[in-house]
């Protein structure tokens, strides 16, 4: 006597039953109803309908659109990396909380002052003072490092007396000081 399978009910003929092409027949449209359904599902497995995960048809899940408030490709460059650690930006010179980032203005606000500090240095370096010789005459002269001299001389009479050589131009600078309080400086 024929039996049922569990699962979709064929007709599995007894062992001493005839051959009936009709159950065999009905066993391979069941088969073959089973295969297509199962395919079917198998194309649209992972697919996301429009009606429920792009409402506003635009081409992209809805929820997806914006990442904590901000487009991707639009303020969010589309190699961003997330994670979950925030690090408040800040947009001064003055801040002294640790942990905060350096808005990249303020990186080039620092640059800028690099390069005015490097530019200042070397117009210094000049003037720095590579010898210094105290004269018998109780002058003192300087040799600077751009190669110009400067000799101070304090005078008797109280007045102090600066002759700047460079090269061949020499600059003299006397200096008064007045009864009263006040500075004179007399240059030639």
């Amino acid at each position: 006597m024929a039996t049922q399978t569990k699962n979709y009910g064929l007709t599995k003929p007894d062992i001493n039953d005839f051959y009936d092409v009709g159950i065999d027949n009905n066993n391979m449209d069941t088969i073959d109803i089973e295969l297509k359904n199962l395919n079917d599902k198998a194309l649209t497995a992972g697919d996301m309908s429009k009606s429920i995960y792009d409402k506003n048809n635009n081409g992209i899940v809805d929820n997806a659109e914006k990442v904590n408030g901000h487009t991707v490709e639009v303020d969010v460059p589309a190699d961003a990396k997330f994670t979950d650690t925030i690090t408040p930006i800040v947009n001064n010179l003055t801040e002294t909380t640790p942990g905060k980032a350096l808005d990249a203005m303020q990186g080039k606000i620092l640059d800028e002052k690099i390069v005015e500090v490097n530019a200042s240095l070397s117009a210094i370096e000049g003037l720095q003072t590579t010898q210094t010789v105290f004269n018998a005459d109780d002058s003192i002269t300087e040799t600077k490092a751009d190669g110009r001299t400067l000799t101070t001389t304090f005078n008797t009479d109280g007045t102090i007396t600066e002759v700047l050589a460079v090269g061949e131009t020499i600059t003299t600078k006397t200096t008064t000081f007045n009864s009263d309080g006040s500075i004179t400086e007399v240059i030639s």
